[in-house]
């Protein structure tokens, strides 16, 4: 699953620098952010595996991402830039998906046994079992406002991209989850990030907006 899942990031990354490269370059700039992702392989911490999979597929996706950014920064393209187009390749990555699929994977993700996996995770992030990962509090809706609510209170993709000099390209990622959120209609609100210096990322999600 995780190597489908980065093999369909690269495809629609290497599509988007199309508007900008020709097939040559493009090719050496995949072949470096390949070198890049392999030499950031062994750092990335255990966040419990397959028995944490969400999480852990985030973090891997990061560190693909962080190693773009490595590759990109080799020719001297702004982070801006190169931001830009991991957001535009993760939007077209996820609508990409059959509606039907999309639909199905919003359906579990609301129900009330996805939730109660997902407030059973937040407790046990409190334990602090796996150092490198997220700690989080999972919040009860409130009737009008929002289904669900998610306050992280440590970030693993903060961590590692602290760990290698590179905090201040977290903004990048945390951009991602809108056209997440838009493509499943998850009704994303958020007002302050971890990234940004802020003590929360604090999730807000309401089924069907978007």
């Amino acid at each position: 699953m995780l190597g489908r899942m980065l093999k369909a990031a690269d495809k629609y990354i290497a599509q988007e620098l199309g508007t900008s490269y020709d097939q040559t370059v493009i090719e050496h700039i995949m072949a470096e952010k390949k070198k890049e992702y392999s030499a950031l392989l062994p750092t990335i911490p255990d966040l419990g595996g397959m028995d944490n999979p969400v999480y852990t597929l985030m973090l891997y996706s990061a560190v693909n991402s962080l190693a773009f950014f490595k590759a990109m920064e080799k020719r001297a393209v702004p982070a801006e830039k190169t931001g830009g187009i991991i957001v535009s390749a993760f939007e077209k990555q996820m609508f990409a998906y059959p509606l039907f699929l999309r639909r199905l994977f919003t359906k579990f993700a609301f129900s009330g046994f996805a939730l109660c996996r997902l407030k059973k995770r937040a407790e046990a992030s409190e334990i602090r079992r796996y150092p490198g990962a997220w700690v989080f509090r999972y919040l009860d809706g409130e009737a009008g406002a929002f289904d669900y609510g998610v306050d992280y209170t440590e970030c693993a993709i903060v961590k590692f991209y602290r760990a290698h000099g590179a905090e201040s390209l977290v903004k990048y990622c945390c951009l991602l989850d809108f056209p997440m959120s838009k493509a499943l209609h998850w009704g994303l609100t958020r007002t302050t990030t971890l990234a940004e210096g802020f003590e929360r990322c604090d999730f807000r999600f309401k089924k069907g907006l978007d």
